[in-house]
């Protein structure tokens, strides 16, 4: 019973911080495009947005993140054998994760150059720039960031809580073991 409780509790952790996380890192991207545009864009804005992002990461996160998270791990100890295997194991988990990054700031990047009204920037989007900020803000608001993020979210505060209730659970075992220490 203890040891699927100490199996079950990252994971628990991992979900609960990621739906956290993700719901709120596109809150926050809204409020700061609002103050820099000084537009609220509708008062459905800011019930949508949160509404939308919540349900989005409770779905993301619970049946693709959490079965992929448990893919990659096993993974992980299958490669873990051979160390060439494991570092190119690594470098494509943090390539993928980086790239999620990536696509969610360089498009905030772009929504706020559109919105400040970069020269630049609307040369390059010319007739464009409605329809790439309609893109731009469904993907940013509408709960895009945790279908980008989410995966790579899950599995660093998955592998962050494993490791502090592992080291929890040993600290537990020495207390109750007089000899050791």
């Amino acid at each position: 019973m203890d040891s699927q409780r100490f199996d079950s509790l990252p994971n628990m952790l991992a979900v609960i911080g990621s739906v956290i996380f993700l719901t709120c890192l596109p809150i926050f991207l809204y409020l700061v495009l609002l103050f820099a545009a000084n537009d609220v864009g509708g008062p459905l804005n800011l019930i949508v947005i949160p509404c939308s992002n919540l349900f989005v990461a409770v779905l993301f996160t619970v049946i693709f993140s959490y079965p992929l998270s448990r893919l990659w791990d096993w993974l992980f100890v299958k490669v873990s054998q051979s160390r060439q295997r494991k570092i190119v194991f690594l470098i494509l988990s943090v390539g993928l994760g980086g790239l999620g990054w990536v696509l969610v700031c360089g498009g905030f990047a772009i929504a706020m150059g559109v919105v400040l009204k970069i020269p630049w920037l609307l040369q390059i989007l010319d007739t464009q720039v409605d329809a790439v900020m309609v893109g731009l803000i469904r993907v940013l608001f509408y709960g895009g960031v945790p279908i980008l993020l989410g995966s790579t979210t899950y599995w660093l505060l998955f592998q962050a809580s494993r490791k502090m209730v592992s080291n929890r659970h040993d600290g537990e075992e020495l207390r109750e073991d007089p000899k050791a220490g």
